[in-house]
């Protein structure tokens, strides 16, 4: 491989915060240990953690999904399901761009590609949601349990992507964990 080929490999893995060594080397042609090697001898560093890619698809999310999804009472509503992968590939690196440039734009395809999950989610879940209220209004007993695997199913692909693209990986907005802890004394000790 070429420098530039090196170059564009090292700002993938460093812009990608799930990028391994193994899909460098998969994309590029090369063994995972000669990527691992060249890592090490060029201190590769990931710039972008799963947390910072995470919070920033969330924010882009909630300003641009809309409920277009929903649809007019009784009309299916559509969603594209074959936006997103199920799990996370290397961002696009343009050649000819200075390296700062080319960084910037990784890092911003990386958190865009969450975000896209991240809005079909919502689309989604609000088409599962206007399946079930539709089922629920015709008061159809075989619709409603179609309805409730629907939203099952989804939530299980929901909770599956967002593990493999770590949106959950813990927002810097999230309360933290409670901890209690009992001490046990003896009423022997305490009365001396």
């Amino acid at each position: 491989m070429n420098a530039e080929n090196w170059q564009n490999a090292r700002i993938q893995w460093e812009s990608e915060p799930t990028a391994s060594y193994a899909q460098v080397a998969d994309s590029f042609g090369v063994s995972k240990a000669l990527v691992g090697r060249k890592a090490k001898e060029q201190g590769w560093q990931k710039r972008l953690s799963a947390d910072v890619a995470a919070d920033r698809a969330h924010e882009i999310a909630a300003s641009e999904f809309t409920h277009s999804a929903i649809g007019q009472p009784g009309q299916a509503p559509v969603v594209d399901a074959n936006r997103s992968g199920i799990r996370p590939g290397l961002p696009t690196v343009s050649s000819g761009v200075p390296v700062d440039q080319a960084r910037a734009a990784a890092a911003a395809s990386a958190v865009g590609r969450r975000a896209e999950v991240e809005i079909r989610h919502g689309q989604e879940h609000a088409a599962a949601r206007s399946l079930l209220y539709g089922a629920m209004k015709s008061r159809d007993f075989e619709s409603t349990k179609q309805a409730k695997l629907a939203l099952e199913s989804l939530k299980i692909l929901h909770d599956l992507e967002r593990r493999a693209w770590r949106l959950d990986a813990s927002p810097a907005n999230a309360l933290p964990a409670v901890s209690i802890t009992i001490n046990r004394r003896s009423r022997a000790k305490d009365n001396t």
